[in-house]
């Protein structure tokens, strides 16, 4: 498969993000919750979707998303407690997050890596980047094993999913370093996103009435699963209404946006792909400028708590905005922040 970049994979991208930021924003109320129905699962079929099988050794790759994944998590991590601490506790800001722990509690909480211990309180949107590092990992496994299998890669699929139905109804496996559990969980997505990729080719060719209908029908499938049953997620703390149900909701609206953004005749928008190719900077920052708003802006976060749409919708906007700003100057200042090189800094 050629390495250009696809639409599709960037329009997976945005969507995921806007959800996220826009939920964040939100904190609850009916379109939160059908928010968290399918955003962070979103990420995690793109991610499969993005991956390809290589002759890399998997010590090489783990080193890699290593560099990746993880320096940034706790380079990020550190940063913000010790930001937050100063703001709570030198300037005094009310900012809604309280330290009821000694610093070194929190600071085991960040090397432990699971948003169950209420110790990734100064950032906790950066829970997801220990995770997606063990999906990476197990889907490179698999991947590997089943050597373009496809009744062996179909096997192991219904076997993940089977594990992580399991193990949310036992809880064999609870409060694992880097949210293991919680990568267990949402490996199936990265699986069926891979294998989504291996046909997208073919899925591309398909006449664009075809692929519309077809977007359009998931979409509308996975909605109603979602608003008939009320499925949603607490992805951090490995909570789910229904797991079994929200990989049928996630799955469908996510197959129907990589459907939708095949269509050739619908637009191909820059402010898709740039946002879609600059997801990472958004994922490390957005919580600080939504607490701001939230916590600090007298006139917008009392409506902000209260689930106000409209306002939440112009909060991300800005968000985004700020943080794809801050960018670059990260990239010059500090790479291995974006989990780069010091030569991939410009």
């Amino acid at each position: 498969m050629s390495g250009r970049r696809l639409y599709w994979i960037d329009l997976l991208k945005f969507v995921g993000i806007v959800a996220i930021v826009l939920g964040h924003a939100l904190g609850e109320g009916p379109l939160c919750t059908y928010l968290y129905a399918f955003h962070v699962p979103m990420f995690f079929f793109a991610s499969g979707c993005a991956f390809r099988r290589t002759k890399e050794r998997f010590g090489a790759f783990a080193l890699r998303k290593l560099r990746q994944l993880i320096v940034p998590y706790l380079l990020m991590s550190f940063l913000s407690i010790l930001a937050l601490y100063a703001a709570s506790f030198v300037m005094e800001l009310p900012l809604g997050i309280r330290f009821t722990q000694p610093w070194y509690r929190y600071a085991w909480g960040i090397l432990y890596a699971n948003g169950k211990s209420g110790m990734l309180k100064a950032n906790a949107p950066l829970w997801f980047l220990p995770c997606m590092f063990c999906v990476l990992l197990m889907l490179y496994g698999v991947a590997h094993l089943a050597k373009g299998k496809k009744l062996v890669y179909a096997a192991l699929t219904a076997l993940s999913a089977a594990v992580g139905l399991l193990n949310e109804r036992f809880r064999i496996l609870d409060r694992w370093p880097l949210g293991f559990e919680t990568a267990l969980h949402m490996l199936p997505f990265a699986l069926m996103g891979y294998a989504f990729r291996s046909v997208s080719e073919k899925i591309e060719t398909m006449p664009d009435a075809r692929k519309a209908v077809a977007g359009i029908a998931l979409l509308a499938a996975g909605t109603a699963v979602q608003m008939g049953f009320d499925v949603s997620g607490l992805y951090m703390f490995d909570r789910y209404s229904s797991l079994a149900l929200l990989y049928v909701c996630a799955l469908a609206i996510s197959v129907a946006v990589a459907l939708l953004g095949m269509v050739r005749v619908l637009p191909r928008l820059r402010l898709v792909s740039y946002v879609g190719g600059h997801t990472f900077v958004i994922l490390l920052l957005h919580k600080f400028p939504l607490l701001v708003f939230r916590y600090l802006c007298p006139g917008i976060g009392p409506r902000l708590l209260a689930g106000s749409v409209p306002l939440a919708l112009a909060a991300t906007a800005v968000t985004l905005a700020l943080c794809l700003a801050a960018e670059k100057p990260l990239a010059r200042i500090c790479p291995a922040l974006l989990g780069r090189r010091r030569k991939q800094a410009v």
